[in-house]
């Protein structure tokens, strides 16, 4: 859990005792902590596998040169945490933030540190339309960002869980759905259909959550826009 201390507690951003703390715009809220019926599906082995097979790789792959490289690129770079201030991360955290994400879309992992110490901007054009036939999703993107013509890097894309149109805040927990892959010769095409990994129905809205991933191995932060259930004209 994350706290900031000012006259007493200024913001907290996590969960303890069976509360989770959090903010919207409308201010800080406590809500009771729900857990999950089951913590073991084969989509969280996964993600436990991918993470625990690049912590045996951080100890006994890489080199301490490479090590340095990585703890170096994490000093340089400056990261906005959940209450909204800049922080540092470890080498360790940066080495595999990027390379879950690369085993996620099906890529090898990176070893060397990126040479760049700076992280992808957010795509300010990023779009998204639902399409209710087939479940899909088409997302556009800016076709002139580096990203779309390099290969080996990506637009990774995520949904929240959909909810009712109403609902003034959506689920912030998204889940991956897929990838769109930069292409050295003609770049990615935009817009790009993603199937998504929920089922969304008449009058429900979802956020799609997008990064980008270069082909040296930086992830951006996350960056999102609203996807509605289409109305009929």
């Amino acid at each position: 859990m994350l706290v900031r201390y000012g006259g007493g507690v200024l913001a907290a951003s996590g969960s303890v005792g069976g509360q989770v703390f959090s903010r919207n715009r409308y201010g800080n809220y406590v809500r009771a902590r729900t857990r999950p019926v089951n913590g073991q599906t084969d989509r969280q082995m996964a993600a436990r596998l991918r993470m625990s097979g690049l912590v045996e790789l951080w100890s006994t792959a890489l080199t301490d040169d490479q090590r340095d490289a990585w703890n170096q690129y994490g000093a340089a770079i400056s990261m906005t945490n959940r209450l909204g201030e800049t922080i540092k991360l470890a080498g360790f955290n940066h080495f595999i933030r990027s390379n879950s994400c690369r085993l996620l879309v099906g890529a090898t992992v990176i070893l060397n540190a990126p040479e760049e110490a700076t992280l992808p901007g957010a795509d300010p054009s990023l779009a998204a339309e639902i399409d209710a036939t087939d479940n899909k999703v088409e997302v556009s993107f800016d076709g002139s960002l580096p990203w779309v013509k390099e290969a080996g890097a990506y637009l990774l894309v995520y949904a929240t869980q959909p909810c009712s149109s109403g609902r003034n805040f959506l689920f912030k927990r998204s889940r991956y759905a897929g990838n769109v892959a930069g292409v050295a010769s003609t770049g990615a095409q935009s817009p790009a259909e993603i199937e998504l990994p929920w089922e969304i129905g008449e009058n429900e809205k979802m956020d799609i959550v997008c990064r980008i991933m270069r082909a040296d191995g930086r992830l951006s932060s996350p960056f999102r826009c609203r996807a509605e259930y289409p109305t009929s004209p």
